[in-house]
């Protein structure tokens, strides 16, 4: 009996893992597939890295296996709650880009929101933030002990797991999106025949037109 029921528990458990989304997107699928040509969904994606552009499809772009976390609760958080309500205010955009966008959509302004936090280059501008200041923090401690700063300059907090860190960074950016309400929306459309070419910073189209010409 307790064999059986132990290989019970080993087959439902093998059930949720194989159930749990292992590739998370940090673009929405959703949003890229808007930029895609083909029935292989084929993009044109910017390696600010490597600096150059290149050809991928979209299931295999701006995703980490298990970015958000392990047990998909963030990722069902973000399909259920950011990008589900965001889906058809973005569909009617690309239908008629000439259309008046009403100030203050609050689907579309938690999804912009919520989109500058969840990426790599926003989790790395955390962690330069704990890094610096962590550091500061253990130097002033060291002065107010009359210790030796130099001892302590290489010190810093490391979170045991920096996506809790991020997935708190993107819980806390929902709260900020009102900030964004009296914001005039702009639509730019690509009428030439070149394909567009997409990076993970999709918020600098509309933040700056110096970044865009970058």
């Amino acid at each position: 009996m307790i064999a059986i029921l132990s290989s019970l528990a080993r087959e439902l458990e093998g059930q949720k893992l194989s159930n749990r989304t292992k590739n998370q997107h940090y673009v929405p699928r959703l949003l890229l597939r808007h930029f895609a040509t083909g029935v292989e969904e084929e993009v044109q994606v910017f390696d600010s890295t490597r600096t150059l552009s290149r050809s991928s499809i979209v299931r295999r772009v701006f995703s980490q296996n298990f970015f958000y976390d392990d047990d998909n609760s963030m990722e069902a958080f973000l399909a259920k709650e950011i990008e589900s309500p965001a889906n058809g205010p973005i569909k009617a955009i690309v239908a008629d880009p000439a259309q008046l966008i009403v100030p203050g959509h609050p689907a579309l302004l938690l999804f912009i929101a919520v989109q500058m936090t969840r990426t790599p280059g926003a989790r790395h501008e955390l962690m330069n933030f704990v890094d610096a200041f962590s550091g500061s923090l253990f130097e002033q401690l060291a002065e107010l002990n009359d210790l030796s700063i130099e001892a302590v300059k290489n010190l810093r907090l490391r979170p045991k797991d920096p996506r809790a860190v991020g997935n708190e960074l993107l819980l806390r950016s929902t709260l900020s999106c009102g900030l964004m309400e009296d914001l005039s929306w702009h639509v730019l459309t690509n009428s030439t025949d070149l394909p567009f070419v997409i990076s993970e910073r999709v918020y600098d189209l509309i933040r700056s037109d110096e970044k865009m010409r970058e």
